[in-house]
């Protein structure tokens, strides 16, 4: 599943943690398909002077920071 390597290369530290949410939690599942969607339109490399770029790459880091921190209340005890 791309969508969970993505993840894992990105947050290797919650591999295992991820694929429970993956399986579990929809939000987060929503997130991680939000995230794969945008990852990969940064990947196809836009032109960096183009707007879009720039609001992609913010979109994608404040998915990142929404998954990190559901990934970080899911690990305390």
């Amino acid at each position: 599943m791309t969508l969970h390597l993505n993840l894992i290369e990105r947050f290797p530290e919650y591999r295992e943690r991820i694929k429970d949410l993956l399986e579990t939690n929809a939000t987060f599942t929503n997130l991680a398909k939000r995230y794969g969607e945008v990852a990969e339109q940064v990947r196809e490399g836009r032109d960096e002077s183009d707007p879009d770029a720039e609001r992609l790459k913010r979109r994608k880091l404040d998915l990142e920071t929404e998954m990190l921190s559901i990934l970080q209340e899911k690990s305390r005890p």
